[in-house]
């Protein structure tokens, strides 16, 4: 396959939720602001354990498991609604999405979705780039008024990274 011969850009991206249901309910964000990210990604989803003697570097090797975070922003258009594809709704498992079931399991207690951010290639003659973030737990971190109002999310993957960058635990 060759290399696109263009570079992405924010207007190229989507970001998708998956709850943990038989057959996932799914919502694509119609307000995101194309500020996606998310670090650190790794091989393996494990420190590197740096091994010394007398204060000389030996050998390397993988130790704890670490949790990538990230963090998007998206507009306010409301806050909930029975029937509407609202993100807090999603986020909060009320409205619309109230029967959501955690991707860790209908009983687990804590709440976590499946994030699958995509970048749009085929469109423009290119190839689509996609990656999933399962089991992330998902924070509204902040409603700020202005010019849109916004809502920042932030998020810690605490299950593997699947797709174009994939990368588990050891």
């Amino acid at each position: 396959m060759a290399l696109d011969t263009f570079v992405k850009t924010n207007i190229h991206g989507t970001i998708s939720l998956a709850d943990g249901t038989g057959a996932p309910v799914t919502m694509t964000l119609a307000y995101d602001q194309g500020d996606f990210t998310v670090g650190p990604l790794k091989a393996v989803l494990n420190e590197t354990v740096k091994i010394e003697r007398r204060g000389r570097f030996m050998s390397a090797a993988p130790g704890a498991r670490i949790f990538p975070s990230g963090s998007f922003s998206a507009m306010v258009h409301q806050f909930t609604d029975a029937t509407a594809d609202v993100l807090t709704d999603f986020l909060l498992q009320q409205g619309k999405y109230s029967a959501n079931v955690s991707t860790l399991g209908a009983t687990h207690p804590v709440y976590t979705v499946d994030l699958t951010f995509l970048i749009e290639g085929s469109d423009f003659g290119g190839t689509d780039s996609t990656v999933t973030f399962t089991d992330c737990d998902v924070t509204i971190d902040s409603l700020a008024e202005g010019e849109p109002d916004a809502f920042s999310i932030s998020f810690e993957v605490l299950g593997a990274i699947t797709g174009d960058l994939a990368a588990a635990q050891i």
